[in-house]
């Protein structure tokens, strides 16, 4: 609890105040409760953004926790914001009731005379920015010269975006934010010239006879040519966020409108309601505060999805201190991939893209997104998969970071992904491209947090490094008959729980900004990375102990991103090493054809038109691709796909072998002697590292699948097999 709020610091902020315009009229009733609030309060009042029903009520939400009465300015800055925002009169009644409930004494007369008291001063104000000026003005069309039309539209420009911005500068472009209440929608909206004429609104004025002014639009050259200045004095926007958000200096931004630290614009979604963040009156109440925070994203959110093959019992095993193996890599990068959008502005340059990757369908991979993108931005939305042309891509991926998104969720890529355009795109701040009808180049900043879900899916070389891996595998054959969940509708249960889930992020990013913000220990640099992984990482092994393995799994993103995810051939491959052990060593290509055909074996090869069977070369070469990959064939199996020369047949032959792969060890702080205590309901806010090896785990497994399911001839070891 707390007698200080987001108006305290509106009010201590304002060096000098927006005094009442001059000329305004106000009733008796008016100027009492104009005289009711001290010159400062009403400064602060003054200056309130405009305001629809959903900022109005992420406005209030924090008075309702203050341990003391709430002040008639705290109100009225409401108010003053309403009333900017045009409000119709039912919101405003709306509006009305619900301060009413908890504070019954601002009655319907008071509200009545705040509203006429509020709009007389937007409009007064409104006015006097407007009106023709008085003396010899430089905004007069057909009198005054190009430079100096062009001189006062860029001051007024200035001066009007100084403190309540409506326009902004969005990388090379001039933006604003579209919001539709209706829709309960807010984005960036990227200017073309008539459109910023129109939305700037600088007055320009024609002598019209007998000393007499009328005001007339901007003139089309005076308009393009501050269109077309690389700098003009408007704020810089990164993009709009849909709940809080950590600045650039570590502050947490809570109220709605623009941020100037996060360089955001805040508009929280109608009915959002999120508890307040970081007000511990003690290290105890901190710590229960971020344990509950564990609590919900890990135990209640994701401990059902099998990162890394590891069940919900033994995470929370690993996470009470009741085994001592490491918490799986995957599920701290899910957090990772969780917390990022929230602290963007802290991150200096470019975040990669994550990986989510699993062995067959149905695993939870799109499901995991889905409700990481709820939790971030209120709403799941999934573009298309990747395009094969680079051109295609190109276009996609530009419309998308237009879109600024927190998330964006790119699902079911499949094929092999060797994109330049993608490359450049996860180490760059900006994107830089031509947009379809326009000759000049525009540039746009890059804020979103990009995911893949993989479905037969390959990355370059080059890419490989440019990943996040979050590996799910649920170890059977039909994960989507899996049952037990503790929240059957899952994504239901986020967007019933948002504003909780949110504040448990918020409260795991404010516990590593209340330490100082120190480096993690444990987290690995990664090349083009550092500013993300030193926030990142950095808030992670803050959380808790056992929070060590964030990003110890980069060493199998080669394995997982770079061989794939065949079904058809990790099946080919099981029932290889299962039914005959004597050809592990080495099988033919012609061989390994025939037992594909047993089973009617998916793989996207060319068949044999004589025999209507896979062809042997077309097979050889397929695998080819995959010489030295791992896959992973289930039961704690992982091999090895090798291939070698017979010289005796002149032949390719293939063949397995068993792999083991590493896996990040857990030990006791060696200072101690001891296991440090560890529990996620109540555990030390300081305790000792807990060290770790590193490594990294898993193979492969990729569906690729030939579409069709014709019949193909058996023989050979399969023909054999089947007469057994």
């Amino acid at each position: 609890m707390t007698d200080t709020n987001e108006f305290d610091a509106a009010s201590a902020a304002i060096a000098e105040g927006v005094p009442t315009p001059r000329g305004m009229k106000l009733t008796k009733a008016g100027e009492k409760l104009r005289k009711s609030v001290s010159d400062k309060e009403w400064t602060a009042v003054a200056g309130a953004p405009a305001m629809n029903v959903a900022a109005a009520n992420a406005a209030i939400d924090p008075l309702l926790d203050l341990d003391r009465p709430v002040r008639t300015a705290e109100i009225l800055h409401v108010v003053m914001g309403v009333a900017r925002g045009k409000a119709g009169p039912d919101e405003r009644d709306d509006l009305a009731k619900w301060v009413q409930q908890t504070w019954p004494s601002f009655d319907d007369r008071w509200f009545s005379t705040a509203f006429r008291l509020c709009e007389s001063h937007v409009d007064m104000a409104e006015r006097s920015r407007t009106a023709a000026p008085k003396g010899r003005a430089t905004n007069v069309v057909g009198r005054d010269g190009f430079l100096k039309l062009c001189s006062h539209a860029y001051q007024y420009l200035q001066t009007k975006h100084a403190d309540n911005p409506t326009l902004f500068r969005h990388g090379s472009e001039i933006a604003r934010v579209a919001q539709v209440e209706e829709e309960d929608s807010a984005v960036v909206e990227v200017l073309r010239l008539d459109s910023f004429a129109a939305a700037a609104l600088i007055p320009h004025y024609r002598e019209a006879g007998d000393n007499r002014m009328i005001d007339v639009s901007m003139p089309r050259d005076v308009a393009a040519a501050l269109y077309n200045q690389p700098n003009l004095p408007l704020p810089y926007l990164a993009g709009v966020s849909r709940a809080p958000a950590f600045g650039a200096d570590g502050s947490l931004q809570m109220r709605p409108g623009y941020c100037p630290e996060s360089r955001t614009w805040y508009a929280p979604p109608a009915g959002l309601h999120i508890p307040a963040v970081g007000e511990w009156a003690s290290s105890y109440a901190r710590a229960q505060d971020v344990a509950e925070a564990i609590r919900l994203i890990v135990i209640e959110l994701m401990a059902d999805f099998p990162f890394d093959g590891v069940s919900r019992d033994d995470i929370e095993a690993r996470l009470d201190g009741r085994s001592d193996d490491a918490m799986p890599a995957s599920m701290l990068n899910a957090l990772g991939l969780l917390i990022e959008p929230f602290c963007r502005s802290m991150i200096s340059g470019p975040v990669p893209a994550t990986l989510v990757s699993k062995p067959v369908a149905g695993t939870g991979a799109t499901a995991l997104a889905e409700c990481i993108q709820t939790v971030v931005a209120g709403v799941s939305n999934a573009r298309p998969p990747l395009s094969g042309s680079e051109e295609e891509r190109r276009k996609m991926l530009f419309t998308a970071v237009k879109a600024a998104e927190p998330v964006m969720l790119i699902d079911n890529v499949s094929g092999e992904i060797d994109s330049p355009t993608l490359a450049s795109l996860l180490t760059s701040t900006t994107f830089t491209d031509r947009e379809l009808g326009r000759s000049e180049e525009r540039r746009l900043p890059v804020r979103s947090s990009i995911v893949f879900t993989s479905n037969n899916c390959r990355f370059a070389t080059e890419l490989q490094r440019r990943l996040s891996l979050i590996r799910l595998d649920a170890g059977c054959a039909d994960p989507k008959a899996r049952t037990g969940w503790r929240h059957p509708d899952l994504l239901g249960w986020v967007e019933a729980n948002r504003g909780r889930l949110i504040w448990a992020a918020l409260t795991l990013i404010q516990n590593w900004v209340a330490d100082g913000c120190q480096p993690p220990r444990h987290a690995p640099s990664v090349a083009s990375y550092a500013g993300w992984s030193y926030v990142v990482g950095g808030v992670i092994e803050a959380a808790h102990p056992a929070f060590t393995t964030w990003q110890a799994n980069r060493a199998g993103i080669e394995m997982f991103a770079a061989a794939g995810e065949a079904d058809g051939l990790t099946a080919l491959l099981r029932k290889w090493w299962r039914d005959h052990p004597d050809l592990v060593g080495g099988a033919k290509s012609s061989e390994l054809a025939d037992l594909a055909g047993l089973d009617d074996t998916e793989l996207p090869v060319s068949l044999n038109k004589t025999r209507d069977a896979y062809s042997a070369v077309a097979l050889g070469r397929y695998l080819a691709g995959f010489n030295g990959a791992p896959f992973r064939l289930g039961g704690g199996l992982t091999v090895v796909l090798r291939k070698r020369d017979d010289h005796v047949t002149r032949s390719a032959l293939w063949s397995l072998s068993k792999i083991e792969a590493a896996v990040p060890e857990v030990a006791a702080s060696a200072a101690s002697g001891s296991k440090a205590p560890r529990t996620y309901r109540n555990f030390p806010l300081h305790p000792r590292p807990v060290q770790h090896d590193g490594g990294a785990g898993g193979g492969v497994v990729v569906p690729l699948r030939r579409p069709g399911g014709r019949q193909r001839a058996r023989g050979g070891i399969a023909a054999e097999a089947h007469r057994r």
